[in-house]
């Protein structure tokens, strides 16, 4: 039993976020929320394969069209197409975009 408590401690690690943010003395529900997507995010990021990591990093560096993507990763579009997909990345792109609104209005808020 002790030994199966230990790989589940092992697997909590792994989907806990490697960024939190905390304001000093301030315990608010925005800051919990934007630590949720975080974590959320990073478990997105956890289940992402090799191939899927390089596609994901190359569209969110470099931008453009997945054809764009396919051509700098000496690719296929359809192959970049369900890497993306695969690899939930509107959804991380999507809770990316809404962290970083979050805390553009909670840095407003603290002025």
């Amino acid at each position: 039993m002790i030994k199966q408590l230990h790989e589940q401690e092992k697997k909590l690690r792994k989907q806990a976020a490697d960024i939190q943010i905390s304001i000093y003395d301030t315990q608010s529900f925005e800051i919990i929320k934007i630590n949720t997507i975080l974590t959320l995010m990073k478990i997105i990021e956890n289940g992402w394969s090799d191939k899927q990591r390089l596609t994901i990093w190359d569209m969110e560096i470099n931008g453009g069209s997945q054809e764009e993507c396919a051509k700098r990763l000496d690719t296929t579009q359809s192959t970049v197409a369900r890497r993306l997909a695969g690899g939930n990345y509107l959804t991380y792109k999507h809770a990316g975009n809404v962290a970083k609104k979050a805390l553009i209005q909670l840095g407003e808020l603290q002025k």
